[in-house]
């Protein structure tokens, strides 16, 4: 099956490889609680003494729903690490 046409914003391999590998660790170690990520941002620009995160719920749900595709699963397959048991 193609994606031909699909958002290509919407794609699960738009993440970094270190939260795939994350991923796929915490499979073979049988790891099913919820897990907890941070987001930051390390150095605030030089004429900015705040910052405003927006949208977080437009980001929950996006997540929430996020799935991949036989593409992406293709395109993992071929990766080094990426084993059919895991992406099953």
């Amino acid at each position: 099956m193609s994606d031909y046409g699909r958002d290509p914003g919407a794609s699960a391999l738009l993440t970094d490889l270190y939260q795939l590998t994350m991923l796929k660790s915490y499979f073979e170690r049988g790891m099913n609680e919820v897990a907890v990520f941070e987001f930051f941002v390390r150095k605030l620009p030089a004429t900015r003494n705040f910052f405003l995160a927006a949208g977080l719920e437009q980001v929950l749900e996006f997540l929430e729903n996020l799935r991949f595709t036989e593409d992406d699963l293709g395109w993992l397959a071929g990766q080094p690490g990426f084993d059919a048991r895991f992406l099953d």
